[in-house]
């Protein structure tokens, strides 16, 4: 978003940044858009409510569920007020005439912002920088406490709420809790296709190319309009492709590394422990040992984190000579790699685009669909596999991973490679805030 927003103010459009309680990494989030000049708005809301019926005994839960959750119902309501006084007082007060927000992660705002839109006849944009797949939201229900049937009152309200209701195992689960879904109803917010996460109502949608519309298609989409324009790095990855050799040698030469080895770039997922509910995550520490269980020694290595990890985890660690930690967008890096590492990461899609080999490492067991048809990715299962694979590449090279890239796969991640996408996004920005 903000690389999209300088690209935007560079062409003399003002650009604000309104911020969502939900948003990780909320606080650094608004100090970077702060150090970019951006005027930002934010406006906390409280959440918690004191009881729970999950803390009282079988007897008395019975007795507590329905106070807890007309409780819990005025909360959301409550909330969902605040969001749209403050946001619709900012968009009267600031004249803005065209909203753009990422992808609809289920359980976030975005809704209730798009229907302030709506009623106030202010265009919106969705840019989805990375995949929304309904594949990896239905197995992450089955670990949401909120989702589950036996949750306060959710299994009363799943007759109501059918769009809404996963059927998994002789299971049901609520995409959201009855709560929240409550909350929808008695603010007229509707999620056309509820496990899409391009499934709410906007009007324009910008996506890369003709996969990802084919994706976004395939998971149901509800956009009145979609424009294949490309991504926001596009072209900053295409200007780093075209100088590949003589970028890889400035940073070998900064970072005093042997430009003869090639690049392994390691893309860390967010499964790092935040709270007691993340039983399956790991420490920064563990996470990382995971993905360099050895000593690599014929290969330089970037290591990029996921932006949801807290950077403050990250100083604390002692790497090798010939391995970085870096601070900046992993797309800079992987037009340069021979081997991208990640786990389910949108970015695996870039790495595709560019013909690179790459290692989809399942580390927790998610089993995700996502990037299984690509023969130039190899999935690992388990540490062991992980670990004789990597000590085979560091011994031997890649070349039996770059055997397995299909051409066609290149071309139908990277057809927007062109150097033109930003020019793209402007013209349609241009046209659709006229």
């Amino acid at each position: 978003m903000l690389s999209l927003a300088n690209l935007l103010r560079g062409n003399s459009y003002i650009i604000e940044f309104y911020f969502d309680q939900r948003i990780h990494n909320l606080e650094s989030s608004i100090i970077e858009a702060k150090l970019h000049g951006f005027d930002t708005h934010f406006e906390p809301i409280k959440t918690k409510i004191k009881g729970s019926a999950i803390t009282k005994d079988f007897g008395q839960v019975l007795l507590y569920r329905p106070f807890v959750f007309i409780r819990r119902v005025f909360n959301e309501l409550k909330i969902c007020r605040r969001i749209e006084f403050g946001f619709k007082e900012v968009l009267i007060k600031r004249s803005i005439n065209l909203v753009i927000t990422p992808l609809n992660s289920v359980g976030y705002n975005i809704p209730v912002y798009l229907n302030v839109c709506k009623n106030l006849n202010i265009k919106t944009v969705c840019f989805p920088f990375a995949f929304g797949d309904k594949d990896a939201l239905i197995k992450s229900l089955v670990f949401s406490n909120k989702s589950n049937a036996k949750y306060l009152l959710n299994s009363v309200f799943i007759p109501f709420f059918k769009k809404w209701t996963l059927n998994l195992n002789n299971e049901k689960y609520l995409i959201l809790p009855a709560e929240q879904l409550v909350t929808y109803f008695f603010k007229n917010i509707n999620v056309k296709y509820p496990f899409s996460f391009y499934g709410v109502y906007i009007d324009y949608i910008f996506l890369e190319n003709e996969y990802m519309l084919r994706h976004a298609t395939e998971q149901k989409l509800a956009s009145n309009c979609v424009k294949l324009t490309g991504s926001i790095f596009d072209d900053s990855i295409f200007n780093i492709q075209f100088n590949k050799n003589k970028n890889y040698n400035d940073i070998c030469l900064k970072y005093g590394w042997d430009s003869n080895l090639k690049l392994l770039v390691i893309g860390l997922p967010p499964f790092v422990k935040s709270g007691e509910l993340d039983l399956r995550f790991l420490s920064v520490d563990e996470l990382l040992l995971k993905f360099i269980p050895f000593e690599i020694k014929n290969w330089n290595v970037i290591i990029s984190p996921h932006p949801r990890i807290n950077k403050n985890e990250l100083s604390a660690l002692v790497l090798k000579d010939n391995m970085r930690l870096i601070d900046e967008s992993v797309e800079n890096f992987l037009p340069l790699a021979n081997l991208f590492i990640s786990t389910f990461s949108s970015t695996i899609r870039t790495a595709i685009g560019l013909g690179k080999a790459v290692i989809n490492y399942d580390l927790l067991n998610f089993n995700y669909l996502i990037f299984n048809e690509i023969k130039g990715v190899v999935k690992v299962n388990n540490s062991r596999e992980y670990e004789f694979l990597l000590k085979k590449i560091d011994q031997d090279g890649d070349s039996f991973l770059t055997e397995r890239i299909d051409e066609s796969d290149t071309y139908l991640y990277g057809s927007n490679f062109d150097g033109k996408s930003n020019q793209r996004i402007l013209n349609e920005i241009k046209q659709i805030s006229c």
